[in-house]
């Protein structure tokens, strides 16, 4: 009995300390998650040519990602979002982003031959290398600039205005929205056509 006393104490106490602990880290990942939703990435791209008012040519799933915290979080979104178009193979998607911005660089005008068209945007440059060499291989009698990044290398910003046109590679969860305004705002400053954006995803 004096036993059964001693260890039912002890008993409630591991119960509660166990309780806490799961309350405590369930709290801990909401907070995380809250802070990932409000932090002003981009992560919405279904109202992307309403929101930041160019074009939408291309979304592109990037195989082989390191994962990072929240990752998981982009994935499920993803797929939850993306229907039937989660299930196209990633050369594809790679192939009808081609078509759209070579309908893109028609349309607006650049692409008489010879023309030369910046490919910028606010990721790592190694981020968007594969996207960048499928892009640049596939198009003809355009020339393509190496990755950019307007809002953070001076350099660039002063070759924009001898470009023709510009093209903006992001990516999901990972670009800013505000930069991707402002990256647009230097652009069109600088009357260089924005022919639009291709997210990474």
């Amino acid at each position: 009995s004096e036993i059964g006393e001693a260890v039912s104490p002890m008993s409630a106490a591991m119960e509660f300390a166990v309780l806490g602990m799961i309350l405590g880290a369930g709290l801990a990942c909401l907070v995380l998650i809250i802070l990932y939703w409000i932090g002003g990435k981009l992560k919405n791209i279904d109202g992307f040519t309403i929101e930041y008012g160019m074009p939408l040519l291309g979304i592109i799933r990037v195989s082989g990602m390191k994962k990072r915290i929240f990752g998981f979080i982009d994935t499920f979104v993803f797929r939850l979002g993306g229907g039937v178009y989660e299930k196209i193979s990633l050369e594809e998607q790679t192939k009808m982003t081609v078509v759209n911005v070579q309908t893109a660089i028609l349309r607006e005008g650049v692409g008489r031959g010879g023309q030369r068209i910046m490919l910028a945007g606010t990721i790592p440059e190694k981020a968007a290398e594969k996207v960048c060499k499928s892009l640049t291989s596939e198009i003809e009698n355009v020339l393509f600039s190496d990755y950019r990044q307007l809002v953070f290398q001076s350099t660039a910003l002063k070759e924009l205005e001898a470009y023709d046109g510009i093209l903006f590679l992001e990516k999901k969860g990972e670009s800013s929205s505000e930069l991707i305004v402002q990256e647009k705002r230097m652009a069109l400053d600088r009357d260089v056509k924005v022919l639009g954006t291709v997210v990474l995803c």
